[in-house]
């Protein structure tokens, strides 16, 4: 499924390059959420204009903690140059709301984050195609939201976000 690479002091960080999501048949079928290892469908709009459709990603995810999932998202579109989604408080296995944090930097070099997110995770399931040397794959994921604008880092840029749907890959010790 990937490589894992270990960046010095800190946590792992195991590098996933994932491929298709499953079999989608013909346009008029919903894709299955749980069918993706790396993807997000969310628009922004505002100083930030764009709108990221439900595909695998590029993805990298930290390993080794007992709770909390940071994944970062790399799409290849010429706006976005990645995506970060925070979930804390969340342990292996888990069902339910969290809290969650998004940052979005831009192929311009901006930053934005937006802090005042939930999701709900509807499916958190062992992934067996993607066990690492540190632990346990899962796929996790669900739709999430954001009750503030994601603001920009160095200016008073801000956009909203809207209703979004994930699907990510993380690890779990054994």
């Amino acid at each position: 499924m990937g490589r894992v690479v270990s960046l010095g002091a800190g946590p792992l960080v195991v590098i996933a390059l994932c491929g298709c999501g499953g079999d989608k048949g013909g346009e008029s079928q919903v894709p299955d959420l749980e069918s993706y290892s790396c993807a997000i469908e969310v628009e922004f709009t505002g100083d930030l204009s764009h709108q990221l459709q439900l595909e695998e990603f590029g993805c990298a995810y930290t390993s080794g903690g007992d709770s909390g999932v940071f994944t970062s998202l790399y799409p290849v579109d010429g706006v976005v140059s990645s995506l970060f989604i925070r979930i804390d408080d969340i342990q292996k296995g888990e069902l339910g709301v969290f809290s969650a944090h998004l940052t979005i930097l831009t192929d311009d070099d901006r930053t934005f984050n937006a802090t005042d997110c939930t999701v709900e995770v509807t499916h958190h399931i062992e992934d067996s195609d993607g066990d690492d040397a540190f632990g346990v794959a899962y796929r996790l994921g669900g739709m999430g939201s954001c009750a503030s604008p994601a603001l920009a880092v160095e200016s008073n840029d801000e956009f909203l976000v809207s209703d979004f749907r994930f699907s990510i890959t993380t690890s779990w010790p054994e």
